[in-house]
């Protein structure tokens, strides 16, 4: 009467190389999604997309400062 659930892993491929195989027959699809979604993403900023350039090296000096200057870490 309930009938067993679907999942997706039983889709998979059985060879372990398969799954690159279908990344580089699907490349142009996954460049096209990373590119929507990081272009996405800083869209609506300020410095738009050189921010995922900043962040990090904003957040490297905050660190630097906190555990050099304030907790005199060594």
């Amino acid at each position: 009467m309930n009938p067993t659930p679907r999942t997706p892993f039983l889709s998979l491929p059985k060879q372990p190389f398969a799954v690159f195989e279908s990344f580089w027959k699907h490349r142009t699809l996954i460049f096209n999604l990373a590119r929507r979604d990081v272009l996405g993403r800083y869209s609506g900023s300020f410095l738009g997309l050189m921010w995922s350039f900043f962040n990090p090296l904003l957040m490297l000096c905050v660190y630097t400062f906190v555990f050099g200057v304030v907790f005199k870490a060594r």
